[in-house]
This record gives structure tokens, sequence and C-alpha cells, in this order.
């Protein structure tokens, strides 16, 4: 009697917990959010296909031989060129101004001529001398000398054209000096370059190599 009294409790437990389990079971089982006997069919929409080719495809990529021997060289190339941009990223964050910035090319843009004769360019380039505005001088030097070209008649001036335009039309003989005024004019007006006197002086020299030939 005493035996039974100490183990009935322990055993009315038991049997409460393993029907509660049981309970608890059926319903779980009941419930369709855990039935995983339902066969689902497979998308047949393009993204689906598209992404089915594409591990298809894949894995046989890496299954081939010829990945075993590539693969680990496409690897390395891949980690080196991500490294070279993450460098490239960290230099433009820090000295970006100075890495992306590029001067302008003139063949890309025109100029604005106004048509006036080689005498009135002459005048205010002199002006331009005679206030140390170089750049300026170098501007008028520069038409200066496509004026003095044209009266010779070995190109036509046109609005659309560009100075590189006008190089191509010269003979051989001109193209080197009328290159270096390009070059001054080019560097002062579409890059960085400020001109002194010195500059605008050896301008002017090719300027008379032109005029004397």
């Amino acid at each position: 009697m005493i035996l039974y009294l100490l183990v009935w409790p322990g055993f009315a437990r038991v049997s409460n917990e393993r029907t509660f389990d049981r309970q608890k079971l059926e319903e779980y089982r009941q419930d369709p959010a855990f039935d995983y006997t339902q066969q689902y069919a497979a998308s047949d929409s393009l993204i689906s296909i598209m992404l089915a080719y594409l591990q298809n495809q894949l894995a046989q990529l890496f299954q081939s031989p010829a990945y075993r021997i590539l693969g680990p060289w496409l690897f390395r190339l891949l980690l080196l060129g991500g490294i070279v941009m993450a460098v490239i990223f960290i230099l433009r964050l820090k000295f970006g101004a100075a890495i992306t910035k590029t001067s302008k090319r003139v063949s890309a843009h025109g100029f604005s001529y106004t048509g006036a004769n080689q005498d009135d360019y002459q005048h205010l380039l002199h002006d331009s001398l005679a206030t140390d505005n170089f750049k300026l001088a170098v501007r008028y030097l520069f038409l200066t000398t496509l004026t003095l070209l044209e009266q010779q008649k070995k190109l036509q001036i046109k609005p659309w054209k560009a100075p590189y335009d006008y190089l191509a039309e010269l003979p051989e003989h001109n193209k080197q000096p009328f290159n270096h005024i390009i070059i001054l004019f080019e560097n002062t007006w579409y890059g960085e370059f400020v001109p002194n006197k010195q500059a605008v002086s050896l301008g002017l020299d090719y300027y008379y190599q032109l005029k004397n030939v």
C-alpha cells in the first residue's frame, strides 16, 4: 500500500504527459503548415527557367577538368583585380581631384572667330602684351596666325573647325611651327599652363617663321 502511494503520483504524471504529447502531435499532423508531403509544381516563369539554366551551366563548368586547372588562376586574377580596384577607390577618395582631373582637348572644342582681319588681331595682340595680359595675348597670337595662313591660301577658316583641323590642311613645312602655337594655345586656354612673356615671345617666333615662308 505504501509503495503504491509512492509510485502512483509519478505514474499519473507520466501518463498525463504522454497523453498531452500525443494530442499535440495529432494537432501538428493535421496543421497544413506542417504538411511536407505535398509536391509543389516547379515554376515555369522566365526568371526561374533562366536561373535554373545558369545554375546548370555553372555546375557543369565547375565540374569540368579545365576549370580545375584554370580555376585557381581565375580566382587569383579576380582577387588581384579586386585589390587594384580597392586601391584605386581609396586613392580617389583621398586624392580624387588630382587623379580624375584631365585637360580638355582643343580638337574637341571650337573657338570664337569674329571674322576680323589680321591687322585687328595684331593690334589686340600688342595691346595685350602692353598690359601684360599674356593669356589673352596667346589667344590673339593664335588668331593672328590663323588669319595669316588664310591670307596665304593655305587653309580656309570655318566656324565649325578646330585648331587641329587647320593643322591637317597645312603643307608639311608649315605644320611644325603652327603645331607649337596650337600647343601653346591649347595648354593656356584648355589646360593649366600660365603663360609669361617668354612663352608668348617664343610663340611670336613661330609666327614669324610662318610669315616668312
